[in-house]
């Protein structure tokens, strides 16, 4: 394993469990919007500035206080900014996410293709059953 994978897996043993799930949530409605593509893209190349963002969202708190009530998630956030390796750690969640989001697109046109078909052949038999002539009065 990499001295990378190592500093990681040990950064997400560090997290509190609050912490995991506020970047199982970003991932999750980030995947749910499909913006995870975008998302992916624009962190990737942010990563060397996240400590930065944390300072800009830091920067914005008095103003974001106004706007949400609840401002111990965004508090939240920037604090695990300030981490180096939190961007990556949100990034291995997006992609897990879309690979289940992804799965579970596949598995519902699935059955609404097999439901479609069903519905075809019921109406189909439907007709067999039907007489072709009607009696004239």
């Amino acid at each position: 394993m990499s001295e990378r994978m190592e500093d990681l897996e040990r950064l997400e043993s560090e997290l509190e469990p609050g912490d995991r799930e506020l970047l199982d949530a970003l991932a999750q409605g980030i995947t749910k919007r499909r913006l995870a593509s975008a998302a992916i893209f624009f962190l990737e190349s942010m990563k060397p500035l996240g400590w930065i963002g944390s300072q800009v969202m830091y920067f914005f708190q008095p103003i974001m206080r106004l706007v949400f009530s609840e401002s111990t998630r965004y508090d939240r956030a920037a604090r695990l900014l300030e981490k180096r390796g939190t961007v990556e750690l949100l990034l291995r969640r997006i992609e897990d996410h879309q690979v289940v989001f992804v799965e579970e697109l596949q598995a519902a046109k699935q059955a609404a293709r097999a439901l479609k078909l069903e519905q075809k052949a019921a109406k189909k038999a439907a007709k067999a059953r039907k007489p072709d002539h009607q009696p004239r009065a």
